[in-house]
């Protein structure tokens, strides 16, 4: 048993073609930005702090995600 794929992406996968996450609520660049933000200028126990920072870790990846979505949207048009 096996399938036929009628067009095969070699490279790296166009942003707009994968949607893992597609009917998720998700954050705007502004929202990540202001969470950034307010982590930043809070103050937090030193058990937290590793948390925190994978948090943030995951919140700058998710931003960067989002302005490489948005970049390649305008380069489109």
């Amino acid at each position: 048993m096996g399938f036929i794929a009628n067009n095969i992406i070699t490279g790296e996968i166009p942003l707009d073609k994968i949607g893992p996450a597609k009917g998720l609520p998700s954050l705007t660049p502004d929202e990540i930005m202001f969470l950034i933000q307010y982590i930043s200028e809070s103050n937090f126990k030193g058990r937290d702090v590793e948390n925190i920072y994978r948090i943030v870790l995951k919140l700058q990846e998710l931003f960067l995600h989002y302005q490489k979505l948005e970049d390649s949207k305008n380069s489109k048009k």
